[in-house]
Parts: structure tokens; sequence; C-alpha cells
């Protein structure tokens, strides 16, 4: 029923639609080439009959859901056939930019997992292979929590431990 784009697993859809990322994590199980490209229309027709069976939330995930260009459209559907819970989880590169972190949020989203696998900008460059991820991890994580001071809005952290990592969890936990 679900099809290889979308798994539902109790009343949460888990929605892994989207084949870009602007990140090359050493650990990523997610790679372009295993997810096809799915057009709006099937997306957003799958995830009303979702609901009309009962699912309750959505998940947005694998590779990066914020560079889908029609994420705030695919939001806003999901949001109208009555999800009540709609999760992004990201590397927090398009957040860091407090408008489009607003205007995701104001589309529907209400929980957001960022994904942050260091609490050294070198060590999250190499598990990222981005010398950007670092700061716009954290300025992703500054604009969701000032956004919380007006808005219900839950934020989570995700550490994938692995070899560049797992010696250093207690400063990235603390």
């Amino acid at each position: 029923m679900a099809g290889s784009f979308a798994k539902i697993k109790n009343k949460t859809v888990d929605l892994s639609a989207f084949p870009v990322c602007s990140n090359d994590c050493i650990f990523c199980s997610n790679r372009p080439i295993e997810i096809k490209k799915i057009s709006f229309r099937h997306i957003s027709d799958f995830l009303k009959k979702a609901a009309e069976q009962g699912a309750e939330n959505l998940e947005l995930s694998a590779m990066e859901p914020t560079l889908y260009p029609r994420l705030e459209a695919l939001i806003k559907d999901a949001h109208r056939y009555g999800f009540s819970q709609i999760h992004l989880v990201t590397n927090g590169h398009m957040i860091a930019d407090h408008k489009y972190l607003f205007m995701v949020v104001r589309a529907g989203i209400n929980k957001i997992t960022v994904s942050l696998h260091s609490a050294k900008k070198t060590d999250e460059a190499d598990i990222c292979n981005s010398f950007l991820a670092f700061d716009r991890k954290i300025q992703a994580i500054n604009n969701i929590v000032a956004l919380q001071k007006k808005m219900p809005l839950d934020l989570y952290i995700n550490t994938t431990l692995n070899k560049k990592n797992y010696k250093h969890i207690r400063d990235i936990v603390i």
C-alpha cells in the first residue's frame, strides 16, 4: 500500500520522498539513487488516503526534505488532510534562514529534529562532508528556540554515532 517512498507505522506516515541532500554524511544510508522522484500529486494523494485511513502524524525524512521545491504546499496539504503532528527531520541548512523556518512552521510543521553529530565544527564538517554544516545547524537551532517563544514548536536533536564522534558523545549531549 505505502509504496517505496513511505511507510505507515501505527498512526504515523514516514515520508521519504526527497532524493537530494546538501550534505554527504559518512554514515548515510539514504542515497539519491535509492529514492525515486515522485510527483507532488502522487505524494499528496497518498497522504490524503493515509489520513482518511486514520494516520495522524507525518514525518518528513530521508535525504533533505527542505530541498523539495513544493515542501510548503505539501505541508499545507498534510495539515488540511488532518495530520495533527507534522515532523520535519532536517540537516538544518535551510532553516538556518529564519524566514524559511517561519514559512514551514506557518504551513503546519510543529516538530523539528535537527541532525547534529558533533560539538566541534571540524568534526561536523568531516562527518557531513560540508564545512558549512556546524554553523548552519547551530543557527537553525537558535532560530527554532527563538520561534518557540512565539509559536508552539517542538525541537529535538538527532545524533548518529559513528567512528568520528563516539568518543565525544558527552560533549554533544551536554
